[in-house]
């Protein structure tokens, strides 16, 4: 798979292969702290019965904090009483990506994270030189501009196959639309007999000038497959004969995902691992 990557006065962001992971860098206003990560967070004490008082903040849309505090490495370290000042660095430091991915989500690509333990920015502290104790964490989080598509564009798609109308010229350029286009082109494909479609190109690019993402997704749909020849290993107890009459193998037919997934089925309900007569 080919990824472009767009740096510069842009941000840009590769979708993974088949599964169409989504990842982004943004090369605008930063924290120095933070690198490639931005936002502004903070609010509420974390755990109530932590010694350490952990707070968020989020500054142009409020709904993104509980989705933050809900992936937070802090907190779920918190929750676990695990609150020396290495667990709490090392969450911090974490929790600067997972921030990051809440805001690319949500189309936001220029905004400015902060993470301070005790008044200094998590990111500027070393691994190493962990305090050993933290008592106050706060975490601020800017979103900045809510990105729109000024490109949505996906090919080729098989007949029948349905994008979401989010991925569209004008709507919010979420990472998590994006996905979700890139995944439901390839199980198009799938479901009409390609089954080594893939994701062959991206070239996602956010313009920080204009508060766009240009967004094109090219897929491979690969050859249109038959199902091939059963084989059985492994198995030494069981009549292959019954095991193949069980799982009612497709052999000659088109590929279909819905027919393997009915033979899984079949095998689970038979308990086909138990002992043949």
């Amino acid at each position: 798979m080919k990824r472009v990557i767009t740096i510069g006065a842009a941000a840009a962001l590769g979708l993974g292969a088949a599964t169409a992971t989504a990842f982004a860098q943004s090369s605008s206003s930063m924290s120095p702290a933070s690198s490639p990560f931005s936002g502004l967070f903070g609010g509420k004490r974390g755990n109530e019965g932590s010694p350490v008082d952990l707070h968020f903040k989020v500054s142009g849309d409020e709904d993104l904090e509980s989705v933050i505090r809900n992936g937070s490495l802090m907190v779920a370290a918190q929750d676990e009483g695990r609150v020396t000042g290495q667990d709490m660095l090392a969450a911090a430091r974490g929790d600067y990506a997972r921030i990051l991915g809440a805001l690319y989500d949500a189309g936001y690509y220029d905004g400015v994270i902060s993470i301070t333990l005790d008044g200094v920015e998590a990111a500027q502290v070393a691994p190493l030189d962990a305090p050993k104790v933290v008592h106050t964490i706060n975490v601020s989080v800017q979103t900045g501009s809510k990105f729109r598509f000024s490109r949505a564009q996906v090919a080729p798609v098989a007949p029948g196959t349905v994008i979401s109308k989010d991925y569209a010229v004008g709507k919010t350029a979420g990472t998590g639309t994006m996905k979700s286009a890139a995944n439901a082109a390839v199980d198009g494909w799938r479901n009409v007999g390609h089954a080594k479609a893939d994701i062959a190109e991206t070239q996602i690019t956010a313009n920080h000038a204009d508060k766009q993402v240009d967004s094109r997704i090219a897929v491979a749909p690969g050859p249109a497959l038959t199902f091939g020849q059963l084989t059985i290993r492994g198995y030494d107890r069981l009549d292959p004969r019954r095991l193949r009459k069980i799982a009612g193998f497709p052999e000659g037919e088109r590929f279909d995902p819905e027919k393997i997934e009915d033979m899984r089925k079949r095998l689970r309900r038979s308990g086909f691992s138990r002992r043949s007569p």
